[in-house]
């Protein structure tokens, strides 16, 4: 009798070389004859998959949000007490370097619900000035001082942001 699964197995592995080569030019021609249609089935698989593990990570959480709070509570009781000193430490020498700084400026811009896009570079000796809710120019501390301003009030903003940008067009080039 004659059993075609064996067949087909031996005649795909005497003729490996030639399929590959056959199936790299096929799907070529197919994936760009049929490249939408294809996009569409993919990206409904992948929302499908986003759902499930969506309610897989949901329904995990409950079941073990308990166990979970448990064990992290426990292992910062043992972890932080001996390490409390050398953890403050290492902040302190983190906020010191200009990323630390850049990252407390955007956490108290963060906390004020102020965006934080800068337009151009920090430098020593400057304050970031908002000149909007999501914009900061970095200006010398004595030119941001010396006109009181708010924000959130608008209260001597145009004349502020004046001169902010007068200081970013004669210390910046435009590109």
């Amino acid at each position: 009798m004659f059993d075609k699964k064996a067949y087909n197995k031996s005649y795909r592995l005497a003729h490996r070389k030639d399929i590959k080569a056959y199936n790299k030019v096929y799907y070529k021609v197919y994936r760009s004859a049929h490249g939408e249609e294809l996009r569409a089935k993919d990206r409904a698989r992948y929302l499908v998959r986003c759902e499930k593990m969506k309610v897989y990570q949901k329904a995990y959480y409950l079941t073990h949000c308990e166990k979970i709070k448990e064990r992290t509570r426990a292992w910062w009781k043992l972890y932080y007490p001996s390490r409390k000193a050398y953890l403050k430490a290492q902040q302190k020498k983190y906020l010191q370097t200009p990323e630390g700084k850049e990252t407390r400026k955007r956490f108290k811009a963060k906390r004020k619900r102020f965006g934080f896009i800068p337009l151009n570079e920090y430098f020593l000796g400057a304050e970031g000035h908002h000149i909007n809710y999501n914009y900061v120019i970095y200006i010398p501390e004595k030119l941001h001082r010396s006109i009181r301003h708010s924000v959130i009030s608008g209260m001597s903003m145009q004349k502020i942001n004046n001169k902010a940008f007068k200081f970013l067009a004669e210390n910046y080039e435009v590109e």
